[in-house]
């Protein structure tokens, strides 16, 4: 009688576990994920374009004429007589990189690399973390969706710092290092993300490799 109580209660006790895994939510594919960025950009860009002609609500907007004019500069080719206004050079590069890659004006370069920028690093999060933190991350973040659908050097940021990151992950140590200092010449706090990835290396007295990257960031930075 008690060995039947017991193997009765040991079956209850698996149900009930099997039925909290089964009722538990799913956590959201990549396609969903991806579908949500999509959803919430059309949104945002449909109401811009009910209140004005976009390109003429997007200019003004953040730092973006600033980018504009050094991109203009670089597309140009001459760098000397001109007044340089106050801002990291990445992004400007570019945008000046795709509008003549693609033979598109650079106000549309800049919003294509701030959409795909902002898409990938919703691919790279889910990758990281996944779905849950990558729906959230769209849903909570509304200023991301903002700079991705107007156009701002923050998405291409993120979206370098995020490959950094799985870079690290794999064990690719050059290519985050590389990553990293990229993403610097876009936004300088990315300098954290090299001096995090110098601490681990020194914790594991992997000297050589943390020369390495250190070597990378010098090249970028005098780049």
């Amino acid at each position: 009688m008690i060995s039947k109580a017991k193997i009765w209660f040991r079956v209850m006790l698996e149900g009930d576990a099997s039925t909290a895994v089964a009722s538990r939510p799913q956590e959201p594919s990549l396609s969903e994920v991806l579908l949500m960025f999509a959803a919430v950009c059309t949104v945002h860009f449909l109401l811009v374009c009910r209140v004005r002609n976009f390109w003429d609500a997007r200019v003004p907007w953040f730092d973006g004429g600033e980018y504009l004019d050094i991109a203009a500069i670089i597309h140009q080719g001459n760098l000397l007589g001109h007044s340089m206004p106050q801002q990291f050079w990445g992004f400007p590069y570019a945008i000046a990189g795709f509008s003549k890659l693609l033979a598109i004006p650079e106000p549309m370069a800049l919003v294509l690399i701030s959409i795909l920028g902002s898409l990938a690093a919703s691919i790279l999060i889910h990758r990281l973390y996944g779905g849950w933190v990558a729906a959230v991350f769209i849903i909570i973040n509304y200023q991301r969706i903002v700079l991705s659908v107007e156009g701002g050097s923050e998405p291409l940021f993120v979206c370098l710092l995020y490959a950094s990151f799985l870079a690290v992950r794999s064990g690719r140590w050059n290519a985050a290092g590389l990553l990293a200092s990229l993403s610097t010449t876009v936004r300088p706090v990315g300098i954290l993300a090299l001096l995090g990835f110098a601490a681990v290396l020194a914790m594991r007295k992997n000297w050589r490799q943390l020369a390495v990257i250190a070597l990378i960031g010098l090249a970028i930075g005098v780049l």
